[in-house]
């Protein structure tokens, strides 16, 4: 993971459009702690980014990325079984 935040910062706009498209897959396998402090800031940066190739890619993956971070089914249930 810590690769893809140095290839966001990447000087050619088709290498930071390719994190940007491979960025969802890489959060579904990452623990939520990668996804937050390491993946959101390379996300956050993707989407102000000058070329608007690369800002499109990152639009184009913001909700599924943001989908990552929702609690599955089994999480609510064990958390309502607690209450």
């Amino acid at each position: 993971v810590p690769c893809i935040s140095n290839l966001c910062s990447d000087p050619f706009w088709g290498v930071r459009k390719s994190c940007a498209e491979v960025i969802h897959p890489v959060a579904q396998v990452c623990s939520k702690e990668s996804r937050w402090n390491i993946l959101s800031p390379c996300l956050i940066q993707l989407l102000q980014d000058q070329s608007r190739w690369v800002k499109t890619a990152a639009l184009r993956v913001l909700g599924y990325f943001i989908s990552t971070f929702a609690q599955s089914n089994e999480d609510k249930k064990s958390n309502s079984t607690k209450i």
